[in-house]
């Protein structure tokens, strides 16, 4: 927990610094400990999951990739959502997003996300 607290506040802090309003670090706070609470419920590093957030998307929710498609916190294609299961409604839900991607680390499947250091796809756009 102390971790998770050190993290939360440094991204805070961060997110702070480069002029980021008061409630807009507070959400990425409040990010920053689903993605943590996804990572425990499937055995997988919370920080790897949390760097792979922050490098997609900045932790923006509403992030929108249109040259791919890809979109939320952890940058999903629809395909890729739908294939793996995912509620086409709750594509862009925070909670929904960290799970499937910890539940995605979990399996074998990070080499999905250009951000996780594992990607074996072409260029990252």
């Amino acid at each position: 927990m102390r971790r998770r607290n050190l993290i939360g506040a440094l991204v805070g802090g961060a997110l702070a610094s480069v002029g980021l309003q008061r409630d807009r670090a507070d959400a990425a706070e409040w990010i920053v400990s689903i993605i943590y609470d996804a990572a425990a419920r499937h055995g997988v590093s919370g920080d790897w999951l949390l760097n792979t957030a922050v490098c997609e998307s900045g932790l923006d929710p509403w992030a929108y990739n249109p040259e791919t498609g890809d979109c939320g916190v952890f940058q999903f294609k629809p395909e890729t959502w739908a294939g793996w299961g995912g509620d086409p409604n709750a594509i862009w839900d925070v909670w929904s997003q960290a799970d499937m991607a910890a539940w995605a680390f979990a399996a074998g499947l990070h080499t999905h996300w250009c951000c996780s250091g594992t990607w074996q796809g072409g260029a990252c756009i």
